[in-house]
């Protein structure tokens, strides 16, 4: 995932961007996911960062070579207990 930044003015996380897992009987999206990664999320969270905001996003394709108490553990320690400064959530 890219580097979380936060808002210049407040130092909160404003915008958190999730990419769902996607999962595929074949495996093939999972053999093709280093070589594909979210760019159109990669390409917002750029505009939102340039124009002040704190942004970071999630992609849970990256996270999926381990195991779901490890995912788990990173989304409930970087984004559920700060919860409260996330301004908007999207999903692509």
């Amino acid at each position: 995932s890219i580097p979380m930044t936060t808002n210049r003015a407040t130092g909160s996380l404003d915008c958190l961007l999730a990419c769902p897992l996607f999962d595929f009987p074949d495996g093939f999206y999972f053999g093709q996911r280093a070589l594909d990664p979210p760019l159109g999320l990669m390409a917002l969270a750029a505009y939102v960062r340039e124009k002040g905001f704190g942004v970071e996003i999630l992609d849970l394709n990256y996270h999926a070579a381990v195991s779901d108490e490890q995912v788990e553990a990173v989304v409930v320690e970087k984004y559920v207990k700060r919860f409260h400064d996330i301004r908007v959530i999207g999903f692509t």
